[in-house]
Formats: structure tokens, sequence, C-alpha cells
């Protein structure tokens, strides 16, 4: 599957395959860097209509500003434990924000794609002892170097 997208596995966690949130990332990375008119042609030519909502949608600081992931989070028990995954989410270089919900055993982070991306937040909030996920997908968040939960298939 990587092959054939052209992406290839970065980091220390893949032995084959990369993870959803690697692919993710590499995804997001390409669809900035790429001509609008690019996407809209690639949409249409597998039979869909498409057109640019807007321009800053796509690419430049108004992108890199509207980039979140949003993670579960579990082990959390107090106010304590919420602060901690904040501030592991805030130590990430490129995080502009971080907002923690205990009760909802979520966290919601703003960052920069081209500095870091979901495995890093994944990674900083393990290292805070704390178990993460892509709140969206159960698929892979990485443990420690050279594991991953789930591989993509």
């Amino acid at each position: 599957m990587a092959s054939a997208a052209g992406l290839k596995p970065d980091g220390p966690h893949h032995a084959s395959r990369p993870c959803t949130a690697c692919l993710w990332q590499d995804c997001a990375a390409r669809l900035r860097r790429a001509p609008q008119a690019a996407l809209v042609a690639a949409v249409e030519a597998t039979g869909f209509e498409a057109r640019v909502l807007s321009s800053g949608a796509l690419g430049g600081a108004a992108a890199a500003a509207a980039d979140t992931a949003a993670l579960r989070v579990r082990g959390m028990t107090c106010a304590a434990c919420s602060a901690a995954v904040e501030r592991a989410c805030l130590g990430v270089p490129g995080v502009r924000s971080a907002a923690v919900s205990l009760l909802a055993g979520r966290a919601e982070v703003a960052f920069d794609p081209d500095r870091t991306g979901p495995r890093h937040l994944l990674a900083a909030v393990e290292a805070a002892r704390f178990e993460a996920a892509l709140a969206d997908s159960d698929r892979c968040a990485p443990r420690a170097p050279g594991a991953c939960a789930q591989a993509v298939r």
C-alpha cells in the first residue's frame, strides 16, 4: 500500500508499513504543496465534481493555523492529569495550542504541520505516561520505538 501511494514509512516505529498518523501527516503535507487546480483535476478524473471552496483552504499560513488533531487520551483521573497531558502537547515543537478535556478523555491540539504531526503528539502523551490514539481512529498509537499497535492494512 505504501509504495503504491508513493508514501514511505518514516520514523523509528515502522518496520515495513507506515502507521495511520504518519500517512495522514505525509498526505497533509503533499496536499499543502499541490496546486489547487491539480487537486481539482485529479478529483474530477475519478468521476466526481470538484471545486475549491476557499483559497486559504490549502497551503499557506491559513492552512497551517487550521491543522488540528483530536486525540483520545486514557488514564487521566484528575485535573493534574489533564494539565500534564496539556503540558506534554505544548512541549512538542510546532504546537500552537492544546485543550484537554478530563471528562471527555480528549485533547484537541492545533499545530504547524511543517514542524510536527499527530505521531509526535501521540508520542508526547505516551511519554507523559498516558494512553493516546487519534480520536477518529483506533488503528495506530505507537507505544515505543519499534512497535506499532496495528499496521494499516
